[in-house]
């Protein structure tokens, strides 16, 4: 069971690998990551800015490095311009992302 003293020392070793545009995480996304870690079903509603994407990009990293394979995560977000900003956050640390959708053209699937 993932506990919160091993979520944080997971994201201590993952900073060494992936440049966060985050340098701490908060009790409350703490509490997020670790259910996802441990299976459990969770949501979470957090404010604008509060640091919704450390809850869904940190737990399949640290999933693949406990477990030594890979985890995938799924956003579903109605806001076409958040979905382009994540998968070039995520794209530019090596992480690979796409959007998905009937009307996304080539480009904007990889995150332009």
């Amino acid at each position: 069971m993932a506990t919160r003293d091993l979520i944080a020392r997971e994201f201590e070793c993952l900073k060494g690998e992936f440049k966060f545009t985050f340098n701490d995480l908060k009790d409350k996304q703490i509490s997020v990551i670790a259910s996802i870690v441990n299976k459990v079903d969770c949501m979470a509603i957090f404010p604008t800015g509060f640091g919704k994407s450390a809850c869904y990009i940190l737990p399949p990293l640290m999933m693949k490095n406990m477990h030594k394979r890979h985890f995938y995560a799924i956003v579903v977000s109605p806001l076409r311009s958040l979905m382009n900003d994540q998968v070039r956050q995520l794209t530019s640390m090596g992480i690979s992302a796409v959007i998905c959708g009937p009307d996304i053209s080539a480009e904007e699937k990889k995150g332009g």
